[in-house]
């Protein structure tokens, strides 16, 4: 898969979060907006799996089995399994991005077939913001060498520290 191909998926997905965000609204635990977001699956006709175990792996050792929210099987033509991580979170933190990261170094070692030719993960965030708000679902998406395709809060970060600059400058 090219970059461009999950890249341009990860914009469907979070395009469905937004959907879920703007019907459902805010202040949910993740697993109403994991419901809510298999029903646009469905849907849209995209499938998935729901929780499956995986095994997560330290030294090539496997050291049990963690559940993921989603693993996207198919989307349109591509077949390729894409890890779909949620979180109920005004922000995208390190932790979660390291999080999806081990679910990622750790999925191409499993030996469920389903989970073949893994090509990449996102993670979601519902912000806990009023629905009026600018506040909209971000995402981070990245390939299976977890190279950053998408970095919703990144951006987001680096546009508030412009205007805090701007307004300096303003002041003086």
């Amino acid at each position: 898969m090219s970059t461009g191909q999950l890249k341009s998926i990860a914009l469907k997905v979070k395009k469905l979060g937004e959907e879920v965000r703007r019907h459902l609204g805010c202040g949910f635990n993740e697993v109403i907006y994991q419901s809510a977001l298999a029903i646009e699956f469905r849907k849209n006709r995209i499938e998935y799996l729901k929780e499956v175990n995986i095994e997560i792996f330290y030294k090539g050792e496997s050291l049990g089995v963690d559940r993921p929210d989603f693993i996207i099987t198919k989307i349109g033509s591509y077949k390729a399994p894409i890890l779909l991580e949620l979180k109920a979170a005004d922000n995208i933190s390190d932790g979660h991005r390291i999080q999806l990261k081990s679910y990622c170094k750790s999925l191409p070692k499993n030996n469920n077939p389903v989970l073949n030719n893994f090509s990449g993960g996102i993670l979601m965030a519902f912000p806990s913001g009023d629905i009026e708000d600018c506040t909209k679902v971000k995402i981070f998406a990245v390939d299976l060498k977890f190279k950053v395709l998408i970095d919703d809060q990144a951006d987001e970060d680096r546009m508030y520290e412009l205007d805090k600059e701007r307004q300096k400058k303003n002041k003086k």
